[in-house]
């Protein structure tokens, strides 16, 4: 248990109506209690907290009591507070009182008296008194709840023996001798003045501070008495002004932050107007001389009676607006105010990692509560400036991830904002600068403001000068290693100006200060500084900028990859320095083809610089895309997959990157674009498809039957052709008719006719059709048509199967050679397709090696951190391999052999190589996008464009609900039909489009 820094011991009890309207009172909580138990462990403020939530006495659960928490307890068995209010059941109350002075006896019970007791009292409703509840009703609880107070013994909650209430009130003052309900004092809260005074220890020796929290439609025939109570105590009273539970939540706090007197910090949000009024008395004459309830001098304070409220003519109660100068101005505080964050950090190592535990905890349950809360953005700030603290990159990365996730674009961009106040170190820069003597700070690099990098573009981007640029979009380099963030920083490497001596110094540069001008000494890049330099570097752009470690490597390796030939040593330092902690699966940034891509392409340009030192030449993919495709298969092939080779480097041939790391990153890398071209265009070569062709007729044998010469493709059996053997003629004529059709006893293996395939896949077998004109659907043999196997044989050159029955096949006939080989045809012919297509028909194992099926769903678009972290890292590199060299897949299309797999492998890793997509353009903005970005127009048979998403949903969208019909946009732009839903973006099929 933390020490604590005073003698003061502080208690903290949440008291709650739970009854059926307090439902955004205890959400609020929900959000509001994870931030008081975290303030609490931070301040020490408080040694326990409890909740207590009470209803009426029509209600089953009277009351709910969660047990004491202790925020510094190390011990594991104590109550989930949080747990606690997200179970509590919200119950009817009956009556419009509740049983207010049932939870303040229950709450004077479970205090102590060696500690004052902060109350915050939560309610929309009074309590029962003399003034609103009846002695009969039938629906009034008021007198049940006298019973239970009065009760000797254990308390009554809903019947028992009916006594004098004027007699029970009116009653003297009693000690704890005769034993009642609630350890003995519920008698002393049957009325409320009477509880008032026990709770503010004028009776008895327990003390209590009441801040009640009051709902915005309590007038003062309801408010008066929670005014009094909290008056009478040293506490406050406040009225909402709306409902809200972030309203609740966001007062709660403040008052709490207030009482402890903590001192806001330039850091944390202006606060402004708080959702609420405070309730104060002009005159407190005469409030401590009550006698009861039921006294006529009440009348100023609180509703007494009908009477007594009519007398009552100028109001003693003045409404302010709370705020946080009237938080300072009339809130109660606390006798000795919290310590100062910084300093308990700094003196403390245990606070330091309680500090961090307690950030890390409302990061990842409300992220905005810090930017709103002086005690967490004092120590946000504390542990920012903390750069040696372990946890502090991570506990950033997670703060930066959650602000991303929040999906209000106001709190986001709020949020980012506060967040890049936060990391302004402007001061701390400049303090390292200064700590480097004079005669070191040169060489420098600096960005010289009289250089004008004009350019012509369309991108708004690019016009911007250097200097515009926000610290949130320098910093966007921890998050995402996307193009235009390369770009960005890409154009700022590019522009530096490199200073090797003060005497090089250019004059208008040396006479501004440095505070206008800063110049970044390489000095920085050196163990002395803790290697600052690409840490610092862009704070010539946003001054105070200071990136992470992570980032800063990143940030070198975009320079090794530009080839920035004065920053290339000191990048190459920072890179050695992060050499193996890229493989980290708890940063998922890096797990992405933009991030590990230029980690790649940086170690590349390193292997080559070093090489070209040595003599020797280092290959790299790009270096021979103009080889034959087999050679260029074997280099590519060589340079993604020889791990032993690269494992083996002699370890004095230090790399940027870990020889593993590297490999691992080209195989998820390669994987990805992999996936990314899956649609890629491909040309396949695969055997011809005749369509009703005219060619030789070849191999013939006479029909038995008709005595006609036939293709041995339309042969059955006893030598009788298909033609003479078909019985379901319509009548003889017809018969005859097909029998003589396009065939004379003249013709020969030369004679032509017409050729079709098989339409089944599985067959795809060539025949010889006599009446081509009867043909009006897609080719099915005879065979197929009755669920039997085609004899056929296969062509020796284009691989094509050709019927030919084995009764009339020659006994010598060796190689066989089609009727369109023989002819001269050209048989083998490409087809446009894609590498999706084909492997939805030959499986993917000729694009990826996936040994005991490792990656268990391939290519699904899971992201690349998805992937590795459900497959893992170890054997990745043995068992998974794309585009694979040696494979004994023989794919398919068309249920045909695909004669030039190994070009489409090539062409394939051409792409994944130089890590692009094919893309193509849009049929109505003609815009250029990746293929797999653009979307069927109408997903109807026939229509073959493809559209953006935008503009699908554009035209689609053009007809809303309660809107002008236009007609023309209920179909396709180009094929004019009706598109099928599934098309249709899920925005425009909810937003009323008629489909």
């Amino acid at each position: 248990m933390m020490a604590s820094d005073t003698v003061e011991v502080y208690d903290l009890l949440i008291l709650v109506d739970a009854t059926c309207s307090m439902s955004s009172y205890l959400h609020s909580l929900q959000m509001s209690l994870p931030q008081i138990i975290s303030i609490s462990t931070v301040t020490d403020c408080f040694s326990r907290i409890g909740l207590l939530a009470y209803r009426d006495y029509c209600s089953e659960d009277l009351l709910d009591w969660s047990g004491w928490f202790s925020p510094s307890s190390p011990s594991d068995e104590q109550p989930d507070l949080i747990a606690k209010v997200k179970s509590l059941k919200r119950m009817r109350g009956g009556d419009i009182p509740e049983a207010t002075k049932t939870g303040l006896a229950r709450a004077y019970e479970i205090m102590r008296a060696d500690a004052t007791t902060i109350i915050l009292l939560y309610t929309d409703a009074p309590p029962h008194t003399f003034a609103n509840g009846s002695q009969g009703g039938r629906y009034s609880n008021f007198r049940n709840e006298q019973d239970a107070l009065n009760a000797v013994g254990s308390p009554v909650p809903k019947k028992g023996f009916w006594r004098n209430i004027a007699d029970s009130v009116s009653r003297s003052k009693s000690t704890r001798s005769n034993r009642g309900s609630y350890g003995g004092f519920g008698h002393n809260f049957a009325d409320w003045v009477s509880a008032s005074k026990w709770l503010s220890k004028r009776s008895g020796d327990k003390k209590a501070q009441v801040f009640s929290v009051l709902d915005y439609g309590m007038n003062f025939q309801e408010s008066g008495y929670y005014n009094y109570l909290s008056a009478m105590t040293g506490g406050a009273c406040f009225r909402l002004t709306d409902s809200k539970s972030t309203s609740i939540s966001k007062l709660t706090v403040e008052v709490l932050l207030a009482w402890m007197g903590v001192e806001k910090v330039q850091l944390v949000m202006p606060v402004g107007l708080l959702p609420a009024y405070m309730l104060r008395y002009e005159s407190v004459g005469k409030m401590e001389t009550l006698i009861d309830e039921r006294d006529s001098n009440a009348s100023p304070f609180f509703s007494v009676c009908r009477k007594a409220d009519h007398l009552r003519t100028t109001s003693i109660v003045i409404e302010l607006r709370a705020s946080s100068d009237t938080l300072e101005s009339y809130l109660p505080k606390k006798t000795t105010p919290a310590q100062d964050f910084a300093k308990r950090y700094t003196g403390s190592p245990e606070y330091r990692k309680t500090a961090v535990e307690e950030l890390k905890k409302l990061i990842d349950y409300d992220v905005s509560a810090i930017s709103l809360n002086p005690v967490f953005g004092s120590l946000w700030r504390v542990v920012c400036n903390d750069r040696k603290n372990p946890l502090r990159d991570k506990i950033i990365t997670a703060f930066g991830l959650q602000v991303d996730r929040i999906a209000d674009a106001g709190e986001k961009a709020r949020m980012k904002t506060w967040l890049e106040e936060s990391y302004d170190y402007t001061t701390e820069v400049m303090d390292t600068i200064a700590s480097i003597p004079k005669a070191q700070r040169f060489p420098c690099v600096f960005l010289d403001p009289t250089l004008k990098f004009d350019q012509e573009t369309d991108e708004e981007e690019e016009n911007k000068p250097i200097t515009s640029f926000q610290r949130s979009e320098l910093l966007e380099i921890g998050r995402s290693c996307d193009y235009q963030v390369l770009r960005r920083l890409g154009r700022i490497l590019t522009r530096l100006t490199y200073i090797n001596s003060a005497e090089e110094m250019p004059a208008h540069i040396a006479d501004t200060p440095e505070i206008q001008i800063p110049r970044i000494p390489m000095a920085l890049a050196s163990d002395k500084y803790d290697n600052y330099f690409w840490r610092v570097l862009l704070h010539i752009v946003v001054p105070g900028t200071i990136l992470s470690h992570r980032p800063a490597a990143l940030l070198a390796a975009l320079s090794i990859h530009l080839g920035f030939e004065p920053l290339l040593e000191v990048a190459n330092r920072e890179m050695m320095l992060y050499r193996n902690k890229w493989n980290d699966l708890e940063i998922p940034e890096t797990w992405n083809t933009t991030c590990l891509g230029l980690l790649l392409d940086a170690d590349e340009a390193y292997r080559k610089r070093e090489g070209a030192k040595q003599g020797i030449e280092v290959s790299t993919n790009l270096q021979y895309e103009d080889e034959p495709p087999a050679k260029r298969l074997f280099l590519e092939h060589r340079s993604l997959t020889s791990i032993l080779k690269t494992i083996e480097t002699n370890e004095s041939d230090k790399t940027l990157l870990n020889p593993q790391d590297r490999v691992l990153f080209e195989r998820l890398v390669s994987y990805k674009m992999l996936e990314l071209n899956l649609g890629t265009t491909l040309k396949p070569q695969i055997g011809w498809t005749p369509e009703k062709d005219i060619l030789a007729i070849g191999p013939i044998v006479t029909c038995a039957s008709c005595e006609y010469p036939r293709s041995v493709t339309i042969m059955g059996a006893d030598g009788k052709c298909g033609i003479c053997l078909w019985t379901e003629y319509a009548s003889p004529e017809e018969r005859q008719e097909a029998v003589a059709a396009n065939v004379t006893k003249r013709d020969n293996e030369t004679t032509p006719v017409t050729w079709v395939e098989c339409r089944v896949r599985t067959c795809r077998a060539q025949y010889v059709v006599c009446i081509p004109d009867k043909l009006k659907a897609k080719p099915k043999c005879h065979y197929c048509r009755g669920h039997d196997v085609a004899p056929v044989v296969e062509c020796s050159e284009c691989l094509n199967r050709i019927i030919w029955p084995e009764a009339y096949r020659p006994a010598n006939m060796g190689d066989f050679k089609c009727y369109a080989c023989t002819a001269g045809r050209k048989t083998i012919v490409e087809v446009e397709t894609n590498a999706l297509k084909i492997s939805k028909e030959s499986s993917i194992d000729w694009l990826l090696r996936n040994e005991g099926n490792k990656i268990t769903a391939p290519f699904t678009k899971r992201s690349l951190f998805r992937t590795i972290t459900d497959v893992g890292i170890e054997d990745f590199i043995e068992k998974v391999e794309p585009l694979p060299l040696t494979t004994q897949a023989e794919p398919t299309l068309h249920g045909k052999l695909i004669r030039n797999t190994p070009d489409l492998i090539t062409e394939l890793r051409s792409w994944v190589s130089r890590r692009r997509t094919e893309s193509s353009s849009c049929s109505l903005c003609f815009l250029s996008f990746n293929k797999d970005d653009l979307l069927p127009s109408c997903g109807r048979t026939g229509c073959a464009q493809r559209i953006c998403k935008g503009c699908l949903g554009n035209w689609y969208g053009l007809n809303v609900a309660g809107g002008l019909i236009n007609i023309a946009a209920l179909s396709c732009p180009f094929c004019r039909r009706r598109p099928v839903v599934r098309c249709l973006l899920p925005e425009v099929r909810q937003g009323g489009a008629p489909h």
